[in-house]
């Protein structure tokens, strides 16, 4: 073999040890090579969620693009639904900028200017879901998404976890009997009822004008004592299982009780509250829904 032969076999050697070399070090296959444009602009990531609980700042949704030698509009579209019965959800978020066009000045690879700002309600209406697509872009140097297996998205889901827990309201309203004592002190063991003589029964209902359905109005039975005054509103926090009496609550036209721990039990359609009652020492009550045969 001469001498030139072998240098021109040696090169091609080279050349591809190269490529193969080359190939290891690749994170993703080559662009779909059908594809006009050799750039590409996607969203950071591919889904995300976010409570609705998460205030006036909301979520971030960064877009990217693999090229900044000129300024970019990215057109966007959104879907969405309730994750549960995929009814219209749009009332449910705002979106910035509402005109659904992102701009990428010259030089900027990553855009966080589009901001998903949920509405925090007071129903146990279930999550949300937001899917955020890219439309067309303003230079046909781009494409949307790119067609390799580094799964860069041409759309986002966004998820808003709905941050109320379900509870039967329906079932609250009806009579319910009293059970109070003093549970500490010089008068533990003792009850009103049984100190007075008097009988105690309400009437509970929810309150109409509050549309979130969490407010509840207390009113004491036609024939029954007054045990609290008519016209008590309850307050639920359903996730936290806790109740919210006014502060303080008079009793049995008696003493105010400061309210120091109030929950419901919903297996058993009842609300029991402690504090001390006036100075006469450690209260509680449970209300206890009358359940008809």
């Amino acid at each position: 073999m001469n001498t030139l032969k072998s240098t021109k076999i040696m090169v091609a050697i080279f050349m591809v040890a190269a490529i193969f070399a080359g190939c290891d070090t690749l994170d993703f296959e080559e662009p779909d090579k059908t594809l006009d444009a050799p750039n590409y602009v996607t969203f950071e990531d591919g889904s995300a969620s976010v409570s609705e609980a998460v205030g006036e700042d909301g979520l971030s949704v960064q877009i990217k693009r693999s090229n900044a030698d000129q300024s970019l509009t990215v057109v966007l579209s959104v879907e969405s639904t309730f994750v549960d019965s995929e009814e219209d959800a749009s009332d449910e978020f705002s979106i910035t900028p509402s005109n659904l066009e992102v701009t990428f000045a010259e030089g900027e690879y990553l855009s966080s200017t589009l901001q998903i700002v949920p509405v925090n309600n007071d129903f146990s209406d279930g999550d949300k879901l937001v899917t955020v697509t890219i439309e067309s872009v303003s230079s046909n140097d781009f494409v949307i998404g790119y067609p390799g297996p580094a799964q860069l998205n041409s759309s986002t889901d966004i998820t808003i976890v709905d941050d109320d827990c379900p509870i039967d309201f329906a079932g609250w309203e009806g009579t319910y009997t009293v059970e109070e004592v003093f549970t500490a002190g010089g008068n533990a063991g003792l009850s009103l009822a049984a100190a007075f003589g008097e009988t105690y029964i309400l009437e509970i209902a929810q309150d109409d004008s509050d549309p979130t359905g969490f407010t509840y109005v207390i009113n004491n039975a036609d024939g029954a004592n007054q045990y609290v005054p008519d016209g008590t509103t309850v307050v639920f926090n359903s996730c936290g299982g806790t109740l919210q009496f006014p502060q303080p609550l008079n009793i049995a036209l008696f003493a105010d009780m400061t309210i120091e721990e109030a929950i419901f039990n919903e297996a058993t359609f009842s609300m029991t509250a402690s504090g001390p009652l006036g100075n006469f020492g450690p209260y509680e009550f449970t209300f206890t829904k009358v359940v008809e045969e």
